[in-house]
């Protein structure tokens, strides 16, 4: 597990008794880390949408000692967590294209096409969406990619901002896009990646940090209001569409 990729478990800013939502978990390397910093006090969800890949998450939760419910769904389906409450935390760690970790998988440049970016942007728009709609208010989502392209980071997420009302995002001096000249967090130069975090706080707001290369995770926020449930969306195909 990189150095970068444990930024992104902190800036979740967990506390005993949360749900949280691993999103695309495998191979589980920071399953382990969320339940490691939390004390396993936390009600953690590992999704991913392949068996074999689900299947390496529960073998390193058996060898760290940990527990976690695991669950084989695809987030680019928006009726995807239907049978799932909201959560507390969210991380995303979405499929991309690994630019940044080309120097520990330099096969990379040989396989890499540019036709598999704008689908990569669209898988994680589409993951992005689904798990936005089950954050609590309050709650934080951090969105995370190996990758160094703006399309899937900065290109995602202004987006995301851009046509989601409920979303906001937070700036701060370790916030960094691709070409965005910013310092790097503690404990993170050489390391491959960046991160930035994504909260759906009461009072909304987006935080962004970042490493020496790649790894990307950030946090935004959402703008007051009540739950799905709360607000009387029934759990199912259109639980994310909130009443107003």
């Amino acid at each position: 597990m990189a150095r970068a990729e444990t930024c992104a478990a902190a800036l979740l800013d967990l506390r005993p008794g949360l749900r949280v939502l691993d999103a695309c978990a495998a191979p589980g390397g920071k399953t382990g880390h969320l339940l490691e910093i939390a004390g396993g006090d936390i009600d953690l969800l590992a999704v991913d949408s392949d068996a074999d890949r689900l299947a390496q998450v529960a073998g390193n939760l058996e060898r760290l000692r940990r527990q976690a419910r695991l669950a084989r769904l695809d987030l680019r389906d928006a009726r995807s967590l239907a049978g799932e409450g909201p959560f507390d935390r969210i991380l995303i760690d979405a499929p991309c294209s690994a630019t940044g970790v080309i120097r520990r998988h330099p096969d990379i440049k040989l396989l890499r096409r540019p036709s598999d970016i704008p689908v990569f942007a669209r898988a994680q728009r589409a993951i992005l969406d689904t798990c936005f709609a089950r954050l609590l208010p309050g709650g934080r989502l951090v969105y995370a990619t190996c990758s160094v392209l703006a399309a899937e980071n900065g290109g995602v997420v202004e987006r995301f901002v851009a046509e989601t009302p409920a979303a906001r995002r937070i700036d701060t001096p370790e916030q960094l896009w691709p070409g965005v000249r910013a310092r790097q967090g503690p404990g993170t130069r050489g390391a491959d990646g960046s991160v930035l975090v994504c909260d759906r706080p009461r009072t909304a707001r987006f935080v962004g940090r970042r490493s020496a290369r790649g790894y990307r995770a950030g946090p935004w926020g959402r703008r007051p209001g009540p739950s799905p449930e709360r607000a009387g969306c029934a759990a199912g195909p259109d639980w994310c569409q909130r009443r107003h």
